[in-house]
Order: C-alpha cells, then sequence, then structure tokens
C-alpha cells in the first residue's frame, strides 16, 4: 500500500490513559451509588463512548445518572489523570521520525484529545484539522462514521487507510469502514490475550512495541 493515511486511536495508542481513566469513571459512579471497581470498569467501558457509557449505566441501574455525571469525570480527570499522563512508551519516538500523513480518531472529546497531546507534549506532531472525536459524528465506535468522517476530511478512501487501535469497538468499527486495521497491544491496559481478540474481530496484524510500526506499514 503506497503512502496510506495512518489513522490512530488516541487513548491506549499515543497516550497511557485507560488505566486511570478507569480508576476515574469506576471513582465517579461509585461515588453516584453504582459501585463498579476499575477493573469492572475496563471491562465493560473502554474504548465506549461517554454518552454509550450512560445510557448502559442507567439501562442496568434503572434510574438516570444525575446531571452533574459529566461535570464530576472531568474535575476528577483533571485531578487525578493529569498529573500522572503520560505518552504510551515509545510514541513520542515513533511522531518524531513519522514521516506518513496521519490523523487522530478517537472516541474522547475535544478538549481530552488537545489537552493530553499538550500535557505529552505531542500535539506538534498534528495538525489542528487532523484531530477527530465522536462528537463530530452521528455514532462513534464501534460504527464505522468516525473513521469513515477522518477519511473523508483527509481526502483518503477507506482503502488507502490503515488503523492503529487498541480496543475491541476500535477495530470493529475500523474493519467496518473498509480500512486495513493494526491492533496495537502495548500499553498498559492490555491484558493477556487481547492480541488474539483483535486479530479474530480483524486486525490483519498485531504488535506491542510503537517503533515496529514503520516496518508494519511497510510490509502492507
Amino acid at each position: 500500500m503506497s503512502r496510506p493515511l495512518v489513522i490512530f486511536d488516541f487513548d491506549g495508542v499515543l497516550v497511557d490513559s485507560e488505566v486511570l481513566s478507569n480508576q476515574v469513571l469506576s471513582f465517579v459512579l461509585t461515588e453516584l451509588g453504582y459501585p463498579v471497581t476499575p477493573d469492572e470498569s475496563h471491562e465493560r467501558f473502554t474504548g465506549m463512548k461517554m454518552r454509550r457509557v450512560r445510557e448502559t449505566v442507567e439501562q442496568d441501574w434503572g434510574r438516570p445518572l444525575p446531571d452533574r455525571f459529566e461535570d464530576m469525570l472531568h474535575r476528577q480527570a483533571h485531578e487525578r489523570m493529569v498529573p500522572q499522563l503520560q505518552a504510551v512508551s515509545g510514541a513520542p519516538a515513533l511522531l518524531d521520525g513519522f514521516t506518513h500523513p496521519r490523523c487522530i480518531a478517537s472516541n474522547s472529546n475535544h478538549t481530552w484529545i488537545r489537552m493530553a497531546l499538550d500535557v505529552t507534549e505531542m500535539r506538534r506532531h498534528f495538525e489542528e484539522h487532523a484531530l477527530f472525536s465522536a462528537a463530530d459524528v452521528a455514532e462513534g465506535k464501534p460504527a464505522p462514521d468516525l473513521f469513515l468522517h477522518a477519511a473523508k476530511t483527509m481526502d483518503y478512501e477507506p482503502a488507502r487507510c490503515v488503523v492503529v487501535e487498541d480496543s475491541i469497538l476500535g477495530v470493529t468499527g475500523a474493519v467496518a469502514a473498509g480500512m486495513t486495521v493494526l491492533g496495537f497491544a502495548g500499553a498498559s491496559h492490555i491484558q493477556p490475550g487481547h492480541e488474539d481478540v483483535l486479530r479474530d474481530i480483524g486486525a490483519v496484524a498485531t504488535f506491542d512495541d510503537l517503533s515496529l510500526l514503520p516496518e508494519l506499514l511497510a510490509s502492507l
């Protein structure tokens, strides 16, 4: 594949935020009366758009979450996540020498994407028009909408896009969009066997070291 557009997922691929985000989510939900551990949060909600998290909890709980739910999450994210947030190992070095056209497509909101890029000093590697959030489309991952929107905006056909994803929801959406998917399993939240799962649902290859990405791209 000659010079594909590389579409990076964000949390769990470029920033090592999934463990922290599930700690925050479990803390807030428990505070509101819906007890859930960080491990349970990871199992049920990782990669999910926050609107879908709310819907899932409310359906299971049988009552609405209060309006302050999102505000509590944002406050806890600033207090608990930002001071500890780090780039995924190898991400800054990869981007320093990366020559492929690239963008980010994340279920996270724009505010978080930009803030986390700033905190991890990776903002300079992405143009403003190349940052895409599930807020930009009707349905986030696992629907293909976000990936198709990113490709169209960047002026690439889906068949000329390679998606780097760590989540089941993300791989599912990218495959549905008709894109080539590389499954990444190198962040701190990844459990044993995850690479097998990603291959089973459509990733053409998996890897756990971002320095291997250029070689994988060359092999496509």
